[in-house]
């Protein structure tokens, strides 16, 4: 706004919001794709993704992201019915997106993220259902650590 005024420039929109590029969060979910993305193109799907949930990089070729509120896991279940999906079985919590090729760890660490989410975050064991189409698998998991949360987060 200063700039436009030196150079006398007036009529212009009010700058309030701005390109999501410059949310820092946004921006880093962006880089981190950029980073593991391989050969794929950026798609619109992704891009709202970015807006949604909180995101975690398992591995150079697993994120997960854990929606934060119902309209969230609404989204997740609805726009990525064909990735893995992670549910709790023991009462309310977040939809976990699994994206990429998971191992048997990759889906046990998506399902604790599950259960350090939910509503029995404290239990000892949360039983989580994570499926993708026709295949499921059971897991009954304590909660993820503080440690595996930070080094993961995006």
């Amino acid at each position: 706004m200063e700039l436009a005024g030196e150079l006398g420039i007036t009529g212009y929109s009010s700058p309030a919001g701005g390109c999501m590029l410059t949310d820092e969060n946004y921006a880093a979910k962006l880089k981190d794709w950029m980073r593991h993305r391989g050969e794929a193109a950026l798609t619109h799907e992704e891009t709202l993704l970015f807006s949604v949930g909180r995101h975690f990089r398992l591995s150079p070729s697993v994120k997960i992201v854990v929606g934060r509120r119902e309209a969230e896991n609404i989204y997740i279940e609805r726009a990525w019915r064909g990735d893995w999906l992670a549910v709790p079985l023991d009462g309310p919590g977040p939809t976990v997106l699994v994206q990429g090729e998971p191992s048997e760890e990759d889906l046990r660490a998506a399902a604790s993220f599950v259960a350090r989410y939910s509503d029995a975050k404290g239990s000892p064991a949360v039983k989580v259902a994570v499926r993708k189409g026709a295949m499921e698998r059971i897991f009954e998991v304590a909660a993820a650590s503080e440690d595996l949360i930070e080094r993961s987060r995006i």
